[in-house]
């Protein structure tokens, strides 16, 4: 089994690192635009992360939220790129949410906020899930 290495700028290790699964039909741009216009996020899109792996290099979208007042980051990932997907553990995903803050409450409050929005079929707290070392590890080397 190949090994894929996702790099991603997590700078600060005080805070907890949490990902939500999240279930859309949307394409990127609808689905960013939509959650934007809740009035609880500004995620703007950034250049796409890039993950290698033995049968070349992948490219996946990738949108920033950086709540400047609270020290917040949020990264919306879309979890199907130019080449594949990001891990097979996401088959059924179509994009995770890093949620990195050191206010414990902060997940549960996003969930709800998602759920609420038509173009959400289902969010899942990836956190608890017995693959979540593996894909932290994965999104974080």
């Amino acid at each position: 089994m190949s090994k894929k290495k996702l790099l991603l700028n997590m700078e600060d290790e005080a805070f907890e690192q949490n990902i939500l699964g999240i279930v859309s039909s949307q394409s990127h741009l609808e689905f960013v635009h939509f959650i934007n216009k809740t009035g609880h996020f500004n995620f703007e899109r950034k250049d796409d992360l890039k993950v290698e792996d033995p049968l070349g290099i992948k490219y996946f979208v990738q949108f920033i939220y950086e709540d400047f007042e609270t020290n917040d980051i949020l990264q919306l990932i879309k979890t199907k790129g130019n080449a594949g997907i990001i891990s097979k553990e996401l088959l059924g995903i179509d994009y995770i949410l890093l949620v990195k803050s050191e206010d414990d409450a902060l997940l549960g409050r996003i969930k709800d906020i998602l759920e609420k929005q038509k173009s959400v079929m289902a969010t899942v707290n990836l956190t608890g899930n017995k693959n979540f070392e593996k894909l932290k590890s994965l999104l974080n080397n």
